[in-house]
């Protein structure tokens, strides 16, 4: 179900009213690294996307929706530490491993097809 908000823009909706908002000054190569990983995110949407095959766009639902929690999450985290520097070196671990995560899930969409897809039938 969570798709459907990928699909809608939902989640991205979301991603860009959390990047309009102002963090403390120490932060923004985190919010940089947000940013980035937004853009693949976008570019992952628009991949899956433009195969026409609903199949093709189930098997890579996970991974989008994935890669949008690790950015809305790393945006709470943010915010968390600006309103309470405690909260930056929580901020910089997760966004960190998000950023990897994020990576590697753009990694499998961007060298997918349907022909690949395939493999992972049973």
């Amino acid at each position: 179900a969570a798709i459907n908000h990928v699909v809608k823009g939902t989640y991205l909706a979301k991603i860009e009213e959390y990047a309009a908002e102002t963090y403390a000054e120490g932060l923004s190569e985190l919010k940089d690294k947000l940013a980035a990983m937004t853009e693949l995110y976008k570019q992952a949407i628009a991949l899956v996307g433009e195969v026409n095959d609903t199949e093709y766009k189930d098997f890579h639902a996970r991974r989008l929706v994935e890669m949008a929690g690790h950015i809305i999450m790393g945006y709470l985290l943010l915010g968390d530490a600006t309103r309470n520097d405690s909260f930056t070196r929580s901020a910089n671990v997760y966004i960190n491993y998000a950023e990897a995560e994020v990576a590697k899930n753009f990694k499998f969409v961007s060298e997918s097809n349907l022909d690949k897809m395939k493999m992972y039938k049973a």
